[in-house]
């Protein structure tokens, strides 16, 4: 259910439920200290996707274009390391990938001195995953993913 809320002339609200599912910019909308709707311009920010499964990456990819992000995707670890990943905000990685996983790409991107946020996706986690993920300074979100939780996480990371 989407609800809207409109304030009207005589300080009453004006609150319409719509069945279905917030599409747009505005999903991940707060309300600054004047009332007012606070929705930073997201289509100045440059979002990466490493995933070895085209499935996931497709639907990540369609999500956060829906949302108003850039998106550039990239089917495995080598070829993303191999891109010019300087002009990123964020970066979503896949923990379970050929030849490195997500915690390897990420700390060689550290070892290079990048402190871009990063989202470590995985279809596991274990205690350990998440004190390296964390001593890296990535967030971990468990597949299958809830596309609000992503774009809560990614509007977090991104400030």
């Amino acid at each position: 259910m989407i609800q809207i809320n409109m304030p009207l002339a005589d300080s009453r609200i004006f609150t319409a439920g719509v069945p279905g599912r917030a599409a747009g910019p505005w999903r991940s909308a707060t309300r600054g200290t004047d009332g007012l709707i606070d929705n930073p311009d997201r289509r100045s920010r440059m979002v990466a996707i490493v995933d070895d499964d085209e499935a996931v990456r497709e639907s990540l990819k369609f999500a956060l274009e829906m949302a108003d992000y850039r998106v550039r995707s990239y089917e495995s670890a080598v070829r993303f390391l191999d891109d010019d990943w300087r002009h990123l905000d964020c970066l979503v990685l896949d923990q379970h990938m050929p030849v490195h996983t997500g915690l390897e790409v990420l700390a060689q991107l550290r070892g290079r001195g990048a402190r871009l946020p990063v989202v470590l996706i995985t279809g596991s986690t274990s205690p350990d995953l998440e004190r390296r993920a964390a001593e890296l300074g990535a967030t971990v979100l468990v597949k299958p993913l809830v596309e609000d939780d992503l774009l809560e996480v990614l509007g977090r990371a991104m400030v």
